[in-house]
């Protein structure tokens, strides 16, 4: 006589795997789109440190320097003054804020990536900053947007990591670091 697993025995054993597959596919997909997102956020820091450095080479840098002279070294598909910035509000939203009028790059990876125009460093101190925001997935609001600061020494990092005392002609930015300007999706490392 043959032995072999009955209908019952097979069934449980889909059932636990069932259950398995429900707590662990959602947990990789997340995992899967969160690493997609760190990448394309440090995609958009490095095009940021690029056009910093190409700029310098090119120009002087002043206090007077804006965020939107570096978009002229940096590598996008098109400007963006239509869409919805992730999270934001719509006084983030690409195009507005008048007279402080907020402009997005769509970038190769399909993120968004903010500045202000009048944003400037109005100083040459290391904590002097201009900041940028990105979006890694415009056509969804979860707000998941990550601030980008660049410091007139060159310094790069997020909001989370900032100087303290870090400031531009728009506010200052007191405590730093802050824990909660970090997007639970990105890491440095």
């Amino acid at each position: 006589m043959k032995r072999g697993f009955t209908l019952a025995e097979l069934l449980i054993a889909l059932v636990i795997l069932g259950t398995v597959a429900t707590f662990t596919i959602p947990k990789v997909l997340q995992s899967q789109q969160s690493g997609q997102w760190s990448t394309g956020a440090k995609e958009a820091a490095s095009m940021v440190s690029g056009a910093f450095i190409a700029y310098k080479q090119q120009n002087t840098l002043t206090n007077t320097t804006r965020a939107s002279d570096l978009t002229t070294y940096m590598n996008y598909v098109s400007v963006d003054t239509s869409s919805v910035f992730d999270g934001s509000g719509a006084t983030n939203d690409c195009g507005a804020g008048a007279p402080n009028t907020r402009t997005c790059l769509r970038l190769h990876n399909g993120g968004l990536l903010q500045y202000q125009l009048n944003v400037r460093f109005n100083g040459t101190n290391n904590t002097n900053f201009i900041w940028y925001a990105y979006d890694p997935d415009p056509t969804v609001d979860s707000g998941n947007s990550l601030v980008i600061f660049l410091y007139y020494n060159g310094l790069l990092t997020s909001w989370d990591n900032c100087l303290s005392g870090s400031a531009n002609n728009l506010w200052t930015v007191a405590p730093c670091p802050d824990p909660r300007a970090k997007p639970s999706w990105f890491s440095w490392n």
